[in-house]
Parts: structure tokens; sequence; C-alpha cells
């Protein structure tokens, strides 16, 4: 959640970026990135609707709950 970094964070981050941006002839800025949506739960609906075989998990561990639902319909679970 970019709300959470310190804002000196941020400018020194951003600040970085700028030179990248420079070269590339891309605008500079020195605010703070918006949030990303978060998407998870949207997304984990549509697997259980259109029931893979598997369903591979690549950062971090399912939930509990995301695994129960997998095995009520049948989907093995795998995480990397």
């Amino acid at each position: 959640d970019p709300a959470r970094i310190p804002e000196d964070a941020v400018r020194a981050v951003q600040g970085a970026l700028n030179r990248f941006r420079e070269r590339l002839g891309l605008p500079t800025t020195l605010v703070r990135p918006p949030a990303v949506p978060d998407v998870v739960d949207a997304a984990f609906q549509v697997i259980l609707e259109e029931r893979p075989a598997v369903f591979s998990i690549g950062l971090g561990n399912p939930e509990a709950s995301m695994v129960r639902e997998c095995r009520a319909r049948g989907i093995k679970v795998l995480a990397m």
C-alpha cells in the first residue's frame, strides 16, 4: 500500500526514477504512486467458476478458505 510508504522514501525513489524518466523522455514526478486495486477476490471467483484442474499460486501461501473452496470443487492447489 503506497499510503504506508514514508514521504521521504517516496521522494527519494521517485527522484532516482526521474533520472531514467528524463532519459526516456517521460514526465518526472515526486508524488506518491496510486494504490493498486485489490483484484484477488474477483480473480479467485473466476477461478472457482471456471474450475481449472489446478489452481497455482506463485506468491505466498493461499488462505485456508481458498484451499477449501478449491477442494470442494475438485480443483487441486499448488503453492510454489
